[in-house]
């Protein structure tokens, strides 16, 4: 039985050569390497038949390896193909460049590798062949004149007998001699061949190649390259050339000769295969886009859930701002009207108080000297009215937000003003919880198109969350204001030093009626009536929040397209 041909496979990746030796064992003596280093180590001790070499390796990479290689005269005819998922071509005509003789990109199509191997074995053997007869007639030459006939007839047999077609071109590029199988496969006889420039043979491309690799062989390359020929029938073929160049014993170019390989039905082969992988190519994306539309279907559906799920909350929210607005509304109502009727009564008291100040020396109202009470009491029954209308107007907002189309919203807000008077209406909590608040608006913010005491609500919810999250009075509060142009929204960060929310609680932190302070009195609707607010306003709320280094709310909302003057601070 004879012997199989020697496979080195390199690569720095186990199972890549596990792929390749399963293609390529039954026909052939798999050796391995992992890398550079040791692939050097294997060719100088085994010498195999071909390296399929990968290119990028920890260590000495595949062009490195290839380099050394071909610079050794003991290895350089060991014919080598880089197998990597480099497919850019450049990178393809370096690796041909520094003497490889093929490129086949991962992942590897067996039928392709098997073929590709094969191929260029078969080309190492007659190159070897040829340079066996090319070295034995270089040292006969003159050791055996008288054996010349027998040695021209022995090299005439062994042209003729050739699987593949053989070409000796002289220094102006004219074929000088040519064996029957290159005849055949051209379609021309001999005589029309011998004598005739090569050129004449090539389109324009071909003949700029072909130029261009004489120059080669002028200078001492051999390397394989690919070229199309036309046939005498006009059909174009697809020849492989694998030359050598000749030179006289003080080194002048004599010309060239070369074996020439059909290879038009592999590369029409390979290129049906491209065609049927670009085909599957498109059918895979096909299937993956109708995965996306479904999966896009599912979550869509889920959307709708969600969303019937949140109006069926927002229902029950409405029902309870009703019954919470007619239980507060009239004791409310009763309480404003109180207010008003003590303010006007307080008047005609106070007067009377003046006409009899001599009098009065000594006589207190409610524990104050009546000169305090006189300037007291007016500020506390316009307090009074005043709290009694902040009541009206909050009870008003919640009975607004929990239905879908509540409040005007063709105001023009001015952002900044609505924080300041956010931030004054919390002073005394702010004082409560940190000595490090912190409000920075920027010198100018166009306005937003909305209702401004619903984003007042708004700001009143996240900042009195953020205050009430706090864990010692050093901890801080900071609000800030910005613009995004690209986008034409403003936006606005609340961040605080508190305790942080838990990622299970994230996700669910604006549902109506959830709370984590329920316990503590909390009802669970300051940041649901907060999402409903700004979804009425085309704007978004985000939470970014890590337990035990705070949290930081990201509020945008669309700017005002108007041309009105912006607010300034």
């Amino acid at each position: 039985m004879d012997e199989k041909p020697t496979l080195l496979i390199v690569d720095d990746t186990p199972g890549n050569i596990k792929v390749l030796a399963d293609i390529l064992r039954m026909d052939y003596d798999v050796r391995m390497a992992l890398n550079g280093e040791e692939a050097l180590d294997a060719v100088t001790i085994m010498k195999p038949d071909m390296i399929l070499l990968d290119i990028i390796m920890p260590g000495l990479n595949g062009y490195e390896v290839c380099q050394q290689l071909k610079a050794d005269t003991a290895t350089r005819s060991i014919p080598i193909i880089f197998i990597t998922s480099i497919d850019e071509p450049w990178d393809e005509f370096k690796g041909l460049q520094l003497g490889a003789v093929d490129f086949i990109t991962k992942p590897v199509r067996p039928a392709l590798v098997q073929a590709r191997v094969k191929s260029h074995l078969e080309l190492k053997r007659q190159r070897d062949t040829i340079q066996t007869l090319a070295n034995t007639l270089e040292q006969r030459v003159q050791e055996e004149i008288s054996k010349h006939q027998h040695t021209e007839f022995r090299y005439k047999m062994l042209v003729e007998t050739m699987r593949d077609g053989f070409a000796v071109i002289d220094t102006e590029t004219r074929f000088v001699l040519v064996n029957e199988r290159l005849s055949d496969i051209t379609g021309y006889p001999r005589q029309a061949l011998i004598g005739q420039p090569v050129t004449q043979f090539l389109d324009a491309k071909a003949q700029t190649l072909f130029l261009e690799q004489i120059k080669r062989r002028r200078g001492g390359a051999d390397d394989l390259y690919e070229l199309y020929f036309t046939k005498r029938t006009g059909k174009q073929l697809h020849l492989l050339i694998s030359p050598r160049p000749l030179f006289d014993q003080q080194g002048v170019f004599e010309g060239s000769f070369a074996t020439i390989t059909d290879i038009t039905e592999r590369r029409q082969a390979e290129n049906a295969l491209q065609t049927a992988h670009d085909q599957l190519a498109r059918i895979n994306e096909a299937l993956i886009q109708e995965i996306r539309d479904h999966k896009r279907s599912e979550e869509e559906k889920l959307a709708l859930q969600e969303h019937s799920y949140r109006s069926a909350q927002l229902a029950s929210l409405g029902e309870i701002s009703a019954n919470i607005s007619h239980e507060i509304n009239n004791p409310n109502m009763a309480i404003g009207f109180n207010a008003e009727t003590l303010i006007a009564a307080w008047k005609d008291v106070a007067a009377l108080f003046e006409e009899c100040r001599n009098d009065l020396v000594g006589v207190t109202v409610g524990g104050l000297p009546i000169q305090q009470a006189i300037e007291r009491f007016p500020l506390l029954e316009r307090e009074i009215l005043k709290n009694s209308h902040r009541i009206r107007d909050i009870i008003e907002t919640l009975k607004q937000m929990a239905r879908p189309d509540s409040g005007c919203l063709d105001e023009q807000v001015e952002i900044c003003a609505v924080l300041r008077g956010v931030v004054t209406i919390l002073e005394p909590r702010i004082s409560k919880h940190t000595d490090a608040f912190s409000l920075e608006i920027p010198g100018q913010l166009p306005p937003v198109r909305g209702n401004r005491q619903q984003l007042e609500q708004v700001f009143l919810n996240v900042i009195l969350n953020a205050l009430q999250s706090l864990q010692a009075r050093s901890d801080a509060v900071q609000v800030g204001t910005s613009i995004e142009s690209e986008n034409h929204r403003l936006t606005i960060r609340v961040e605080d030093d508190g305790v942080g929310i838990p990622a299970e609680n994230l996700e669910v932190i604006t549902d109506p009626f959830f709370s984590t302070k329920l316990e503590s009195g909390g009802t669970g609707l300051g940041l649901s009536i907060t999402t409903t607010i700004l979804e009425h306003h085309h704007g978004t709320i985000a939470f970014d929040s890590t337990v035990g280094h705070g949290t930081r709310v990201t509020i945008t909302l669309p700017l005002d397209n108007s041309d009105r003057e912006a607010c300034s601070v």
